[in-house]
């Protein structure tokens, strides 16, 4: 496959993932909404834009790495460390702005997090499959 080929894909399965992440966290949202009103599903949707913003940083990332390993790998394996490095630091820093500053439910926001994390797990069974 060509770079353009496989950038294309990538972005056509990171598209996917976010749309995924998105249906689960409406439906989280409304979970929370139903037991503990809007604060809680505010905060579950915060968790779940969290999740989505990694999972676009994560493709753009991976994309900008193949374009770069196809010069030097070396350089391409440095660009997707330091990714992983920012995005931890910065879901740190969003939750920690999530909690002592927007004063979100923490139990709405991790779960909205995690459970729009199972988009990743649902991509790749169907990744899998597809082999």
């Amino acid at each position: 496959m060509r770079q353009d080929e496989l950038s294309s894909s990538l972005a056509r399965r990171t598209r996917k993932v976010i749309v995924r992440q998105i249906a689960i966290g409406v439906v989280v949202a409304a979970v929370f909404f139903w037991f503990s009103g809007v604060w809680g599903a505010q905060s579950a949707l915060y968790g779940v834009f969290v999740n989505v913003l990694m999972a676009f940083l994560l493709g753009r990332g991976v994309t900008r790495a193949g374009q770069i390993a196809a010069h030097s790998a070396r350089r391409g394996m440095v660009i997707l460390i330091i990714g992983v490095v920012q995005r931890f630091l910065l879901v740190l820093a969003l939750f920690g702005v999530g909690f002592a500053v927007l004063k979100l439910d923490p139990l709405a926001a991790i779960v909205g997090f995690g459970l729009s994390h199972l988009a990743y797990v649902m991509s790749a069974r169907e990744s899998v499959r597809n082999l």
